[in-house]
């Protein structure tokens, strides 16, 4: 439970030969936030952004896929 859709995935920094695909719900958001493109985030465990990730924004099922390189923590981002 939190304000924030957010993943962590463990242990930080394991690598991946390919690009993983990361799929975020935001349809708990504020319906005005439908209006704003959503992007997946790479933050730090203080919630400092370090890069947004090439992402794509599906508005009809309300979720944005991301494309990882290596696990940390996600937030859906707008």
């Amino acid at each position: 439970s939190d304000t924030i859709n957010r993943v962590r995935f463990e242990p930080s920094g394991l690598t991946f030969n390919k690009k993983a695909s990361l799929y975020m719900s935001y349809a708990n958001c504020s319906p005005i936030s439908v209006l704003i493109p959503h992007r997946v985030a790479w933050v730090d465990s203080s919630l400092s952004l370090l890069d947004i990730l090439p992402s794509l924004d599906d508005l009809l099922n309300q979720t944005v896929r991301g494309k990882l390189e290596h696990f940390s923590d996600y937030v859906v981002a707008w």
